[in-house]
């Protein structure tokens, strides 16, 4: 009787907390992957950066912006892909697109061996937020990696009270680098058992 009282105070006050700290959604721009080292044409590389937008969106984490709207500001601005590291040129790109956020990638060769990689940027100071690499041998491989990708490329992100953390429960307190959760998936336990 306790154990059934205790998950189902559990259960309300995830549906609680769930409605009340719904988790804001940052604003992010996504870049067409940049090819490195001939991996890919071009319009694979568009291919694989719309597939990494439907991803990344269906993380919950971000929600993008119009991607043909941001390369037609890229191209205005004569924007390129050595301009990343210029904090004045990728906060005005930020701005003009109105994102908060923005997401470069690429797709590499080295070798044999062939990369995706992909960082989340802060688009009023350039910082690098987030990043994530997969390894792939084969065009044939990058669908089946692009969920977990765009999950890492994304996890790097600031926790705040109401987001899934990284144990699968809601994010209740943060103190510092430490984020208290709760979830049914972490398991039952009495009080004094849980300290």
């Amino acid at each position: 009787m306790k154990k059934k009282l205790i998950i189902m105070l559990m259960s309300v006050f995830m549906l609680v907390c769930s409605s009340i700290f719904a988790q804001e959604q940052k604003v992010v721009e996504v870049a067409t992957f940049d090819i490195t080292g001939n991996a890919v044409t071009q319009e694979e590389a568009d291919a694989i950066t719309e597939l990494f937008i439907t991803e990344l969106v269906a993380t919950g984490k971000v929600s993008v912006v119009d991607r043909a709207n941001f390369d037609k500001i890229v191209k205005e601005m004569k924007f390129q892909a050595s301009d990343w590291s210029d904090c004045a040129k990728t906060t005005a790109l930020g701005n003009a697109a109105n994102a908060q956020l923005i997401s470069r990638g690429q797709i590499i060769r080295l070798g044999s061996k062939l990369y995706l990689s992909s960082s989340i940027i802060d688009a009023k100071n350039a910082k690098v937020l987030s990043s994530a690499r997969e390894q792939f041998n084969s065009l044939d491989d990058v669908f089946g990696l692009l969920e977990n990708f765009a999950k890492n490329t994304v996890a790097g992100l600031s926790l705040k009270i109401g987001d899934i953390g990284p144990g699968g429960g809601l994010v209740f307190y943060i103190e510092g680098n430490k984020s208290y959760e709760v979830s049914e998936l972490l398991g039952t336990a009495t009080w004094g058992e849980a300290v």
